[in-house]
């Protein structure tokens, strides 16, 4: 009978374990950043009132970057923020989170491209 004997097999999947852990982190670290790029861009161009009522909060102060496990996101919770997004019959768009998106997700690709 012959015998096979594999030497450094434990240690090949160690070392993918580890390169694996890294790639992850590193993917993440990249989306919340492509999130932090998306708020930022889209808190720039969103639609902010000269006269505000008081009390109000402009939409641009309401947008917000959500991070967990390897997933971003980004939101305006604003009522109005559709209308200005995308527009309506009396006013135009002002799109501020497409945008915002745009600039994000090529940064995005850009980093994982790297890793």
């Amino acid at each position: 009978m012959v015998g096979i004997t594999l030497i450094g097999v434990n240690q090949l999947f160690a070392d993918l374990d580890a390169r694996a852990k890294d790639i992850e982190q590193k993917t993440d670290e990249a989306i919340n950043l492509a999130g932090e790029t998306c708020e930022t861009e889209a808190k720039k161009r969103a639609r902010v009132s000269k006269n505000p009522p008081p009390g109000h909060t402009h939409m641009r102060d309401r947008i917000k970057h959500t991070h967990a496990h390897l997933s971003s996101e980004v939101e305006s919770p604003a009522d109005y923020s559709g209308f200005n997004e995308f527009g309506t019959v009396k006013m135009s768009a002002q799109p501020f989170m497409r945008p915002g998106f745009r600039v994000s997700s090529k940064k995005l690709q850009q980093a994982l491209r790297s890793i």
